[in-house]
C-alpha cells in the first residue's frame, strides 16, 4: 500500500526527519509495533525526542501509541479493501442510506425547512466541482445559495446566512475547516460531507454525513475513489425528500 502524506506533512509542519520517520513506520507498521521509541530512532538515526515530538505533533500520547494506532488503521483499511465487494465501491443509494441515520436525514431537512435566507456552498481541490454542482442544484430548486471561499463572508455574515454546506474528503481541509470555525462562531449552522465523522469540519457541524472514503492515505486522489460521486448521490437522495 502506497502512503501519500504531503497533507499531514503541511498541515502539522513536519520537519524532512519527521517525514522520514514517519513514513518508516507507515510502511514498516507492523514491525514498528514491536519496536521501542530508541529503535525507531536508530533505524531513522536521530533521537528519541524526535520521535516523540512527532507523535505528539499528529496528536498521540507517545510512539508506543501512535505505531499501535497507525497499525491498526493499516489493518482496517486493508482488510476493508480485501473484503468489501464491487457493488460497495460503485454508486449504491441503498449502500449509501446504510451509513446515514435517521436523526441526521431529520436535521439536515429541519435546516433546510428552516432556512429562510442565503445558503453558503464551499469546497476545494476535488471537492470544488461536487460544491459548484450543490449550489447549482439549490439554484434550480428555488434556493438562495452561493458557491464562496470569502472568509469575510462566513466571519461578518452581512448577508444573514443562517446555513452553509461544505465539502471536505478529509474533514480537515485548511481553508475549508477555517470556514466551518467561522461559520459556527457567526451563527451559521454547517451541513457537511466527510469521510469520517472524526475531524475538524465534522466536529463543527450541526449535522455531519460520512460518506465512504475508498483510500484514506491517498492525499492527493491518485487511486479510484467514489467519494466524490456519492456525495452527490447522497445529495440528491436528501433534498429528494423536502420535495
Amino acid at each position: 500500500m502506497d502512503f501519500d502524506i504531503y497533507k499531514l506533512v503541511d498541515k502539522y509542519k513536519l520537519s524532512h526527519t519527521e517525514q522520514e520517520i514517519l513514513q518508516y513506520i507507515l510502511a514498516h507498521s507492523e514491525e514498528a509495533v514491536d519496536l521501542n521509541v530508541r529503535k525507531i530512532a536508530k533505524l531513522n538515526y536521530t533521537s528519541s525526542a524526535t520521535v516523540v515530538r512527532l507523535a505528539q505533533k499528529l496528536g498521540y500520547k507517545g510512539y508506543t501509541d501512535m505505531a499501535y494506532r497507525i497499525n491498526f488503521a493499516i489493518k482496517s483499511e486493508v482488510e476493508r479493501i480485501s473484503s468489501s465487494s464491487k457493488s460497495k465501491s460503485i454508486i449504491n443509494i441503498d449502500y449509501l442510506l446504510k451509513s446515514i441515520t435517521q436523526k441526521e436525514t431529520q436535521t439536515f431537512m429541519n435546516l433546510m425547512n428552516n432556512n429562510n435566507g442565503i445558503i453558503y456552498v464551499n469546497g476545494v481541490g476535488f471537492s470544488q466541482p461536487i460544491a459548484q454542482y450543490i449550489t447549482r442544484k439549490l439554484l434550480v430548486l428555488g434556493y438562495k445559495a452561493v458557491y464562496t471561499d470569502s472568509f469575510e463572508l462566513y466571519e461578518n455574515n452581512r448577508q444573514g446566512s443562517n446555513l452553509a454546506i461544505l465539502v471536505s474528503r478529509t474533514g480537515e481541509t485548511c481553508d475549508v475547516a477555517k470556514i466551518a470555525k467561522l461559520a459556527v462562531s457567526s451563527r451559521i449552522s454547517v451541513i457537511s460531507f466527510t469521510g469520517s465523522h472524526q475531524n475538524t469540519i465534522a466536529q463543527n457541524s450541526a449535522v455531519n454525513f460520512k460518506v465512504h472514503d475508498e483510500d484514506k492515505f491517498d492525499d492527493r486522489n491518485i487511486n479510484s475513489n467514489y467519494f466524490y460521486s456519492n456525495v452527490i448521490a447522497l445529495f440528491e437522495y436528501l433534498i429528494s425528500q423536502l420535495q
